[in-house]
């Protein structure tokens, strides 16, 4: 009857086991305690709240240093890179490259007409990209006339090539970008005979329907009669 209660050591500190000791409130071991120097401790991970907070702030502001660190070489070396014809095509089908092409696009016509030069013989192929096809529907909102027929002319010159992007997942979204910015009949005329050929397979193919169907919302009566009804 005269037996101490038991201890034993819960992280480095004698804890009673008694029943008395046991029952919750401050004097329950699964508590946080306090040590004399006033600093919270948590019981499941022994180590000083306010260090944790601490250390979660330093973790974070590093993170978000070497994010910069990483993101200023980038934006340097696609910098250079823009300048060089060739290597637009490249940039155009990366993800962050894609991303820095269109905002080279809101500094200046002199971008958009580098930009446009050095993806022109690659149109094709960059509509049908996953990334590239962003790249090519924004190139529609700020380029010119000019440059809009000789995107015409290089997606009209083979019958198929149209018809090809326009069932793909990603090219079905630029065609439509494209007819949304036809106003000269001329080129109206031209995409709306290359598409003519495959006109029913379009309509049966769950991403070329979509093209007809902006054509025939964004086209006059008279174009779409001519072209998708009568031949």
């Amino acid at each position: 009857a005269g037996r101490s209660p038991k201890l034993h050591c819960e992280y480095g500190v004698p804890v009673h086991t008694g029943n008395r000791y046991m029952k919750g409130g401050m004097n329950n071991q699964m508590e946080a305690f306090r040590r004399e120097d006033g600093q919270n401790f948590d019981g499941k991970k022994n180590m000083p709240v306010l260090y944790r907070a601490k250390d979660r702030r330093f973790q974070q502001h590093a993170n978000n240093n070497r994010a910069l660190e990483l993101e200023s070489p980038r934006m340097l070396r696609y910098e250079n890179m823009v300048g060089v014809k060739g290597y637009i095509y490249f940039m155009a089908k990366d993800q962050n490259g894609c991303r820095f092409l269109q905002q080279k696009f809101e500094e200046g016509k002199q971008h958009v007409d580098v930009i446009f030069e050095g993806i022109i013989d690659h149109m094709a192929e960059l509509m049908i990209n996953s990334f590239a096809n962003y790249l090519i529907q924004k190139l529609l909102d700020v380029c010119d006339e000019d440059q809009r027929l000789r995107i015409i002319a290089v997606l009209t010159e083979d019958p198929v090539k149209l018809l090809r992007i326009s069932v793909n997942s990603h090219g079905t979204r630029a065609v439509q970008k494209l007819i949304e910015t036809l106003k000269v009949r001329k080129q109206i005329v031209l995409i709306i005979s290359a598409l003519q050929p495959g006109f029913m397979h379009l309509v049966n193919d769950l991403n070329g329907n979509h093209v007809i169907q902006k054509c025939l919302s964004n086209f006059g009566a008279e174009e779409n009669k001519v072209h998708f009804i009568f031949e």
